[in-house]
């Protein structure tokens, strides 16, 4: 027996969002032997659209059970059953995270129908309800209400039982297909095609938005990995009913993917990728002049409008990182900001500073070696390339920096440009830095990777 189900909400937001109406028709594929229907009082506000869109608005529910007075009726009508709805996942989670706030598990084996008409009925430009029941000459009455989109739902599955000569039905109701876990307008193929291999991925609304940006080692195996979380997850879940296409591009190089995915969210803007959106609050290494003539390093917190010599993740690692090149070039610690001490600094008074911090020693001959320090800041990420992995076995990923400055990324063939820095530059495809990719690439280059880095000498 099917218990095909369709509810009516106050949004799309799983988790937030609650429920205003529920039906339920049972069928056994062919016949339709009950049914039943109820408004639900969500207990909070039903936005003017969705009364627009279903006609319920809150006057309507006022008097109506909660949800919780409806739990047992629900599950009962729909245990030992297979759960089917038009969108299977939209229902069943938002039915399942009900269940959840009265403290009970709600769980059914499910069949989609937008899933299923896409293999028995392929080819049609759309699979929405509606759209689906034109093309099918299938009667649909009260539009977005609970109670006719059910019904004409379950008369969708009864003719999708007669016209299955594949056994559709039967292959996507096995025990453990990982199908069922796909969005209802994203085709298994176009999930096929996604390679088992390194690059960044993108999700894309129903207009083709970029709403996802991510990066994987097995693209494939990491987009499934996001339709598989939704079962817990109320934001994967809500992604994957938004989910109507899948794009990737392959970078061979793990590095070249974590650059591109930060570049590509930045450009996009993609609704489900809050943490990157904006700069990260990374921290930048700056210098100046002070009024005496001195020149001063310090830490900053940077953004895409303050210029740094170098960025690190955070604070401790910018301070460890000055503290070594004080050491490493006798500079004072005060005037590197590493102290906050006024007059002479601790190590002064130790006899470890020649004094610059109380005027002892001239700016001229601090000065120098400042700049003995910020050279060995080039010298460390200065001009070079990053060799890498490519997209093809014979080819090559090459990142290039420029006196500090990220470059962009690109590929080469070995056998045709030889070690000749200049013509592996050429391959160089300019992407915008910013003190995100900064902090990526000077992490990589502090880590104990196995790229190949090819330094080299700009005019």
């Amino acid at each position: 027996m099917y218990a095909v189900v369709d509810i009516e909400t106050t949004g799309s937001r799983f988790g937030e969002d609650r429920i205003t109406e529920v039906a339920v028709y049972l069928t056994d594929g062919e016949t339709i032997t009950g049914e039943w229907s109820s408004l639900v009082n969500p207990g909070v506000d039903i936005p003017p659209f969705i009364t627009n869109l279903t006609g319920i608005d809150n006057h309507l529910v006022a008097d109506a059970p909660s949800f919780a007075d409806l739990a047992e009726t629900i599950a009962s009508w729909t245990d030992d059953k297979i759960f089917v709805a038009h969108n299977a996942a939209f229902d069943y989670h938002f039915l399942r995270r009900e269940f959840e706030r009265i403290g009970q598990v709600f769980q059914r084996r499910r069949l989609c129908t937008v899933q299923v008409s896409r293999k028995i009925f392929p080819g049609l430009p759309s699979y929405s309800l509606g759209k689906l029941c034109d093309r099918l000459g299938i009667p649909i009455s009260d539009r977005h209400r609970a109670h006719g989109d059910a019904r004409a739902t379950a008369l969708l599955l009864s003719m999708l039982v007669d016209n299955d000569r594949r056994g559709v039905l039967a292959k996507t109701l096995k025990h453990g297909s990982g199908e069922r876990n796909l969005p209802p307008n994203v085709p298994q193929a176009r999930f096929l095609a996604l390679p088992e291999r390194t690059g960044v991925y993108y999700f894309h609304n129903e207009k083709g938005q970029v709403i996802y940006v991510g990066k994987a080692r097995n693209i494939r195996s990491r987009v499934a990995s996001h339709f598989a979380a939704a079962e817990r997850h109320p934001t994967e879940a809500r992604m994957r009913h938004l989910v109507h296409d899948l794009s990737f591009e392959e970078t061979g190089s793990e590095l070249v993917a974590l650059l591109l995915e930060s570049i590509e969210i930045k450009r996009h803007q993609p609704m489900f990728n809050a943490a990157q959106k904006q700069w990260q609050a990374n921290y930048g290494l700056i210098h100046y002049l002070d009024q005496k003539g001195y020149q001063r390093l310090g830490v900053l917190k940077t953004n895409s409008r303050k210029p740094s010599l170098l960025t690190f993740p955070d604070m401790l690692s910018a301070r460890n990182f000055l503290q070594r090149k004080c050491s490493d070039f006798n500079l004072c610690p005060r005037l590197c900001s590493l102290q906050t001490v006024t007059g002479p600094c601790y190590d002064r008074r130790a006899g470890a500073c020649d004094g610059a911090c109380e005027a002892a020693e001239s700016a001229e001959q601090y000065n120098q070696r400042v700049a003995a320090a910020l050279a060995s800041f080039t010298a460390e990420f200065g001009s070079l390339m990053i060799i890498g992995r490519g997209r093809q076995p014979e080819e090559r990923s090459v990142i290039a920096v420029e006196n500090g400055h990220y470059l962009g990324f690109g590929y080469f063939s070995p056998e045709l440009t030889g070690e000749d820095p200049a013509l592996i530059r050429s391959c160089v495809k300019h992407q915008p830095d910013n003190p995100d990719v900064q902090r990526i690439l000077q992490t990589y280059l502090r880590s104990g990777h196995r790229d190949r880095v090819l330094e080299y000498a700009t005019d």
